[in-house]
């Protein structure tokens, strides 16, 4: 488990986050460091990621975004309410809450966005929540920032006549003032996710079908530069859904994506420069897993009650694993990667309206 260093600067003790030691005339970051104590060496000082502790929502509360003030995080079952942490971690509910069970979520500017199927909210620093609308009606769509701008996109839109769904290949850009501007996106994107570097949104995946289940994933990754252009990608056999995404030294992470009913292990990583690489599988095969991100590190834990290592990705994308702090019963939704912490909603029994956790990394 990692631990902190600190030094004093105008007589407050302040953490130091990075360290380095000059080697052969160069800077090297010091990942750990050691003291002698009693002729053994004890650790004083690691970069690696640490578990803070568990936080209560009380009600279980799955759908998780942020605005740079909050962490904010809704319940999924009536009657919904809004919880709201700020940077200490300290709780409240909003009293004038989401109202929604949200399709799509993303970050637009200040403010924390969560779509329905054609309404969105939106709540800001002072949380307080505000409307604005997509182009059309977006079911299983996903949510992804870029830069002060937001995207909400895809999903499909109903059924026709003949009982088929009908599917919305295109995708809005909404302003920090909420302005949209909708463009073409290309492909099936349904159940898909999405997770933004400095230069791109990626939207990773997607269903053939928007229940899933027995239907394959799409193997056609869509990614949008600031000035709405899109580039599509083919990641060769790597047909997945409901990807479970992190960002990790400005490259994005996905993994334990679904298709044909099972929840696949291998993970991809894509860079600023759109270049896709594969990482070592994630522990388990065939589980639910929630992901959440922090610094530079990507951390992927199962929900299953037997299944207790979680996979870390470093700066340098190479796994390591820990141990899961709390027997978990659900928790399958992205988290949450809010000023200093990466945060996982989890359930711990099963009782969704008492049980309701947060697990907390930092």
């Amino acid at each position: 488990m990692a631990q902190d260093w600190y030094v004093g600067i105008g007589g407050k003790a302040r953490r130091i986050v990075k360290a380095y030691i000059g080697v052969g005339g160069k800077a090297r970051e010091i990942v750990a460091g050691y003291v002698g104590v009693g002729g053994k060496a004890r650790q004083f000082y690691s970069v690696k990621v640490k578990y803070k502790g568990i936080y209560s929502t009380t009600r279980y509360a799955p759908y998780g975004a942020e605005n740079g003030s909050y962490a904010i995080f809704l319940t999924d079952t009536s009657p919904l309410e809004t919880y709201a942490f700020n940077k200490s971690l300290v709780k409240s509910t909003v009293t004038n809450g989401i109202t929604i069970r949200p399709n799509a979520i993303c970050r637009i500017d200040s403010y924390a966005c969560f779509s329905g199927n054609r309404t969105g909210y939106a709540l800001n620093a002072s949380l307080v929540k505000t409307s604005f609308t997509l182009s059309k009606n977006r079911y299983s769509a996903t949510g992804c920032s870029l830069g002060t701008s937001g995207i909400i996109g895809y999903g499909h839109i109903g059924k026709d006549d003949s009982d088929d769904y009908q599917y919305a290949y295109d995708v809005d850009f909404f302003s920090n003032t909420f302005v949209r501007k909708t463009v073409e996106g290309g492909g099936i994107q349904t159940i898909s996710s999405a997770i933004n570097t400095s230069s791109y949104a990626i939207f990773a995946g997607g269903a053939k079908t928007p229940q899933g289940g027995t239907a394959g994933g799409n193997s056609y990754w869509q990614t949008f530069d600031k000035n709405y252009t899109r580039r599509e990608i083919h990641v060769t056999n790597f047909n997945r859904y409901d990807l479970k995404r992190a960002l990790v030294n400005n490259t994005g992470v996905f993994g334990g994506g679904q298709s044909y009913m099972s929840v696949l292990p291998e993970v991809k990583a894509i860079n600023n420069n759109l270049t896709i690489s594969s990482l070592s599988n994630l522990t388990y095969s065939n589980s639910l897993y929630c992901s959440t991100y922090i610094k530079n590190y990507a951390i992927y834990m199962d929900r299953r009650t037997d299944n207790t290592i979680v996979d870390v990705y470093d700066k340098n994308l190479v796994k390591t694993t820990d141990t899961r702090p709390v027997t978990t019963s659900d928790g399958y939704k992205n988290g949450v990667s809010f000023d200093k912490f990466g945060i996982l909603s989890v359930q711990i029994g099963n009782n969704d309206e008492t049980d309701g956790r947060l697990i907390v990394y930092q």
